[in-house]
């Protein structure tokens, strides 16, 4: 579970660090290479622009949220046992997956 919780603890801090960078300097053009480059992203300008902030902040929520299920997973009961291996890892691939979901949500909804 150790080194469960170090993947964790990378992967959030990882997220959040690109969510920030992604906030500090946005990509204006669309590119297939950089940027939060989804189909739907890449439909207009004003699609791409907002997928650009939106996902940024989303990705900076989720790793705040892996670094709190890092945080919080020791004292969770039965920690170290088998047994909580398969939710704390579905949690794990919920939050990883969750900006992306959400922002493909708001394209949806607003483009």
């Amino acid at each position: 579970m150790d080194n469960l919780l170090l993947v964790v603890y990378l992967a959030g801090i990882f997220y959040f660090a690109m969510g920030w960078l992604s906030k500090l300097r946005p990509k204006k053009e669309i590119t297939n290479r950089a940027g939060y480059h989804t189909k739907r992203a890449r439909s207009s300008q004003k699609a791409w622009d907002f997928a650009q902030r939106y996902s940024a902040i989303s990705f900076q929520w989720a790793g705040l949220g892996l670094v709190a299920l890092g945080l919080a997973a020791p004292y969770l009961p039965g920690v170290g046992r088998d047994n909580l291996a398969i939710p704390f890892v579905g949690l794990f691939v919920a939050l990883i997956i969750s900006p992306m979901v959400a922002t493909e949500l708001a394209l949806k909804k607003r483009f």
